[in-house]
């Protein structure tokens, strides 16, 4: 006798026909989209579908707030059913996208978000950080999110996006990793810093042991560009030196994707305004002859971060020796149409040819 096929188990309110979709006309549409979000259990998943919908044209997204959208799409992230969490946190989602919705989350709706990453479903905890990266790519944003006291037994922001980084999928940390780089570059103090070093595991414990193999194109780009903010103050230097980080950092010039190369690039560029780090890159013959083939390279991005470093290694004498060689290349870049490439190019010849 043959098994029965399996079925698996609805996810949508049963006796609701989804694919049909009723919206009063004009300027009423989304305000009666919005009551009904407080009606009945069996429209409030076809009202947020909808909703999510509407929400795409910008034209709709001021009417939304004014009609208080983010309230009940607030009170929808406490609803058991899971299709309706992930259409409130989408709908915050698509808001998040604009300006004024992220002003409008982050007056009331920044504690409540943060609660959700526990949640147990995935896409919703993907939406959710999500609308942290996008809060945070902010200087107004990441001061406001760097004010709001936590919820009663919660870990402050930063202590708690570092708890989840080890916790989550591929999928989700390069959104952990950029509210992270968000946070820190564009702190006004060193707080955030300073909490990233007290923490339990420190992000150094957590970021260290990835560098590695770094397999994931968005995780490795986003873990070496919070590398590069974090090693720019004074009270991250030692830890960094100590924790061996610009010596993994050298094996990515050498990886496979060209968005990794560049990364890598652009942290030693910024470590190695610390005399220390010069001087390991300085001492290294394997490297300062790699750093001279990746000015050869055709991705703009990738040899401009190379020309900076060699200008900070050049600083040292033994790198300015060891990096004579490339001056042929440097030279070809003083007429590259881009004038940012073509300057750094410059001043990186300069800083070779100097002599005492």
């Amino acid at each position: 006798m043959l098994a029965e096929p399996y079925i698996p188990p609805a996810t949508t309110t049963p006796h609701v026909d989804y694919t049909r979709r009723e919206i009063a006309f004009g300027r009423r549409g989304v305000p009666k989209l919005i009551e009904q979000l407080s009606g009945p259990v069996d429209g409030k998943h076809l009202a947020l579908t909808t909703l999510c919908d509407t929400l795409h044209d910008p034209r709709n997204v001021a009417l939304a707030l004014g009609s208080g959208v983010v309230e009940e799409l607030l009170r929808g992230l406490a609803d058991k059913d899971v299709e309706r969490r992930r259409k409130s946190i989408e709908c915050l989602l698509v808001l998040s996208g604009h300006a004024i919705g992220r002003e409008a989350i982050l007056g009331e709706g920044s504690r409540e978000l943060s609660r959700l990453f526990e949640d147990q479903d995935t896409t919703v905890r993907l939406f959710v950080y999500e609308i942290y990266a996008q809060i945070s790519a902010s200087v107004g944003g990441t001061e406001k999110l760097l004010s709001f006291n936590p919820p009663r037994g919660s870990s402050p922001l930063v202590a708690a996006l570092l708890a989840r980084l080890p916790q989550e999928s591929l999928l989700h940390q390069p959104h952990i990793l950029k509210t992270l780089y968000n946070l820190i570059r564009f702190q006004k103090t060193s707080e955030v810093v300073n909490q990233l070093l007290i923490a339990k595991p420190t992000l150094l414990d957590i970021l260290v042991p990835s560098l590695p193999q770094l397999s994931c194109r968005e995780v490795g780009v986003g873990i070496l560009n919070v590398l590069a903010v974090f090693g720019q103050y004074k009270e991250t230097k030692a830890p960094i030196l100590a924790a061996g980080v610009v010596e993994k950092v050298v094996a990515h010039l050498s990886h496979r994707c060209v968005e990794i190369r560049g990364a890598a690039a652009g942290c030693l560029m910024a470590l190695t305004i610390d005399v220390e780090a010069k001087r390991i890159l300085a001492r290294d013959e394997a490297v300062l002859k790699r750093l001279v083939q990746l000015l050869e390279e055709k991705d703009e991005t990738l040899v401009l971060n190379v020309v900076r470093v060699v200008t900070n290694v050049s600083e040292d004498y033994r790198g300015r020796f060891g990096l004579h060689g490339g001056l042929r290349q440097l030279e070809k870049l003083h007429n590259s149409p881009n004038s940012q490439l073509a300057n750094a190019a410059r001043r990186a010849v300069e800083v070779i040819t100097w002599r005492p």
